[in-house]
């Protein structure tokens, strides 16, 4: 399970508005697939729980395919890039830098970036440590207007 901590603004404005207590959860099928059920509280932390499930299949390394819709043909696939993990990979990983950018005929473009935590939050200094590594790699981070998920009321203090 990880937890959503930041996100591209038009990511958000287009698939996850209102959306609160996001995660997503991987699952192996026996395919080798990707089972991706990403899931978020509609409203606030008492709303109704909305759930998209995807299918990831892995292209090269750390570069996947997600697809939303219609699996079984290629070009329903968007891509879906690991950039940076922080933690071990024996422990399972802290936290994931996640990017997307694709052209669809030639003419729309979209672009997208998700800093993942196995944790409800992470420290500033790890988030901005991450947006250096996208930028270092050419990614205009400022335009992507990433926003922080609010979480308030959304999990156990505990986390």
């Amino acid at each position: 399970k990880w937890y959503e901590v930041e996100k591209s603004s038009q990511f958000a404005s287009i698939f996850e508005r209102n959306g609160f207590c996001i995660t997503a959860e991987y699952t192996v099928d026996l395919d080798g697939t990707v089972k991706v059920d990403n899931a978020f509280l509609k409203g606030g932390p008492d709303g109704d729980e909305n759930d998209a499930i995807a299918t990831a299949k892995q292209i090269e390394g750390a570069r996947l395919g997600v697809s939303f819709f219609l699996p079984k043909f290629d070009f329903s696939y968007q891509s879906y890039n690991v950039l940076s993990l922080n933690g071990e990979k024996e422990d399972g990983y802290d936290a994931a830098l996640v990017y997307s950018c694709d052209t669809k005929l030639g003419l729309i473009k979209t672009e997208s970036m998700w800093v993942l935590s196995r944790t409800p939050s992470m420290s500033d200094s790890a988030i901005t440590s991450f947006y250096d590594e996208a930028r270092a790699m050419g990614i205009d981070v400022d335009n992507l207007d990433m926003i922080r998920n609010d979480i308030t009321g959304c999990y156990d203090p505990a986390l």
